[in-house]
């Protein structure tokens, strides 16, 4: 088995490749051929160094602020910003980084704020390096996992998807 971290588009095109079995990425547009299933839709989280802002807001309430969103193809920034621009909300000044570490290090200088699902920053939140503020508007991150139909009955992908079943909490990947 063999893990490979990259921006989902890539990640789905090596599966419809086949140069990997499976893929987990961010939800995006599939062409026909691609089976998914949703395994994870964690909420997101907005985090801050602003000890001002509320525990919980609307996302009309960062209208303006600035941001720091993940790069340019990421499917979370696209999902981000369409969601601003669904609301009509205006968007403040926007620095973009490729890097998660990044991002986070940026967001504790206080050069703004960024969108995580909890999972993704509760270790640095009880270390008190910024504040989790939540969104009260429906924010998720869909998480699918891929695999081309003609895989279906693959040896690999049906071991990878009994490992994900028989974790502790088989009903938070999306599996009964």
């Amino acid at each position: 088995l063999q893990i490979d971290t990259d921006i989902a588009r890539e990640i789905l095109r090596k599966v419809l490749n086949f140069e990997y079995h499976v893929g987990l990425i961010g939800r995006i547009s599939y062409p026909n051929n691609i089976i998914s299933k949703q395994i994870l839709k964690p909420k997101f989280h907005f985090i801050t160094a602003d000890g001002k802002m509320k525990k919980q807001i609307r996302l009309k309430e960062l209208a303006d602020y600035p941001l720091i969103l993940p790069e340019r193809w990421s499917v979370t920034r696209e999902y981000i910003v369409k969601e601003f621009r669904k609301r009509g909300i205006p968007m403040g000044d926007c620095i973009h980084c490729e890097n998660v570490s990044a991002i986070k290090q940026m967001v504790h200088l206080g050069l703004g704020g960024s969108f995580f699902p909890y999972y993704a920053i509760e270790e640095d939140i009880r270390e008190g390096r910024y504040r989790s503020v939540e969104i009260l508007d429906d924010l998720f991150l869909n998480i699918d996992l891929i695999y081309v139909a003609k895989r279906r009955k693959s040896k690999t992908l049906k071991s990878f998807i009994s490992t994900l079943k028989s974790l502790s909490y088989p009903a938070y990947f999306g599996f009964s």
